[in-house]
């Protein structure tokens, strides 16, 4: 049986003239089912660069925690796209 709660669903579009900096453009953490059916999508740009401390930026990060294959979120990166960043 199915958990309703990861049916949820957010959708992200980021337009071609969007640019998103910052130490990650976008960051999809574990946190309960909260990160379960989100849908991503990039035609923008995003600038990951280094935190405050020194660390470096990560243009996409997915927690690795995250399990369900039925609803875990996609990242669906469009021609056009770009990623820069200071780290992975």
């Amino acid at each position: 049986m199915r958990n309703d709660k990861l049916s949820i669903q957010s959708i992200m579009v980021l337009s071609k003239d969007v640019t998103l900096e910052g130490w990650s453009g976008i960051f999809i953490t574990h946190d309960s089912y909260k990160s379960y059916g989100v849908n991503v999508y990039l035609e923008g740009k995003i600038n990951a660069v280094n935190d405050t401390s020194g660390g470096t930026g990560i243009g996409i990060y997915v927690n690795g925690n995250i399990k369900d294959e039925d609803a875990s979120p996609i990242v669906n990166i469009m021609d056009g796209a770009e990623i820069k960043s200071t780290g992975n």
